[in-house]
């Protein structure tokens, strides 16, 4: 059984949101919050954070999905800031009300693109922070450099040629009818067969790095969910290179989806994952 409420955060209460709570009531469990994907306000893409948020709490997570200011039914604030800075500090504000209304003393954050950056930033702020679901994050701490840039675009195009453009009898026939650029393929496929510069070096002088260690250090659970090709997929492997991280990291790479897994099929994957990871933040 849950029943579900609105709840305001924020010293002004401004922050506005759907507080999904089971029960009898579950003081003990994890409280968790779903962040706003970018300018989507708190059903999530697609309504897919109000199934989360039913599930979770079904299993005996208090859960509240909130409004960042200026975003669904939060009004944008009085001061300006940049949205990077006062998000995670929204964040916790609303972590604040859900240990207020529900007695939650440790959180899972769930965000997905713009609110995975968002929820791990929060979690290196804030020591409740237990969990993470980080679904196609853009970027950690940091804005990627221009090499990382530039590296990560052609992955991008070596995969899209190699795994799907020459299994695809569509792509041929448009290169028979001169309909292709022939030469951004030989580029791409020759650099998938040649050595580029080590990922090694790249994430030796990240920050980003240096963050998902410092959360590992604090044996903070991190569930990376990526879109098979998704620019997040290749971004985690560079920062990680081949050192403890990676394996410290669950990964799940959800195929033939998009960046807002919009097929049903994959929503569902989605769930059924977190819904078993949840498990074990308690």
């Amino acid at each position: 059984m849950l029943r579900e409420e609105v709840l305001r955060a924020g010293a002004d209460r401004s922050l506005v949101g759907i507080l999904s709570k089971p029960t009898p009531a579950a003081s003990e469990r994890c409280g968790v919050l779903l962040l706003n994907a970018g300018l989507v306000h708190r059903v999530g893409p697609a309504r897919l954070w109000v199934q989360l948020a039913r599930r979770l709490c079904e299993r005996g997570h208090a859960v509240l999905r909130f409004d960042f200011s200026g975003v669904g039914d939060s009004p944008q604030g009085s001061q300006v800031a940049r949205f990077e800075h006062s998000a995670p500090l929204e964040t916790r504000a609303a972590m604040d009300a859900l240990a207020e209304s529900a007695g939650a003393r440790r959180f899972a954050l769930i965000g997905l693109c713009s609110g995975a950056e968002i929820a791990f930033k929060t979690a290196l702020a804030d020591p409740r922070v237990c969990a993470l679901v980080l679904v196609n994050p853009p970027r950690f701490v940091e804005e990627p450099s221009a090499e990382l840039v530039a590296q990560l675009e052609r992955r991008q195009a070596q995969r899209y040629y190699w795994s799907i453009a020459l299994r695809n009898p569509r792509s041929w026939w448009k290169a028979l009818r001169g309909r292709a650029d022939l030469g951004a393929i030989g580029r791409a496929l020759l650099g998938r067969l040649s050595k580029s510069r080590s990922s090694a070096v790249l994430a030796q002088r990240s920050a980003d790095l240096a963050a998902i260690q410092a959360l590992c250090a604090r044996q903070v659970r991190m569930h990376v969910v990526l879109s098979e090709g998704d620019w997040a997929q290749h971004h985690l492997e560079t920062i990680l290179g081949p050192g403890d991280a990676r394996a410290r990291i669950e990964r799940t790479i959800l195929p033939a989806c998009d960046h807002l897994l919009t097929p049903l099929a994959t929503q569902q994957a989605l769930l059924q994952h977190v819904g078993a990871w949840a498990g074990d933040w308690d």
